[in-house]
């Protein structure tokens, strides 16, 4: 289990324009939601997560 903090980043470019989510998720994307863009349109807002704690130990940056 992972805990930390998820911040909104309204600066990043959209999902499709992002080399690497685009290169880690590209295929399913296209497989499930028809192309990137209509993927990027239909989750328009940029969440970042970050870890702190994974199954209660402390997690270095």
């Amino acid at each position: 289990m992972l805990t930390g903090t998820i911040a909104y980043a309204p600066d990043t470019p959209p999902a499709h324009e992002y080399p690497g989510y685009v290169a880690k998720c590209a295929a399913w994307m296209t497989q499930v939601f028809g192309s990137l863009e209509r993927f990027s349109s239909m989750f328009s807002a940029p969440l970042f997560f970050h870890a702190t704690n994974m199954r209660g130990e402390s997690v270095s940056a």
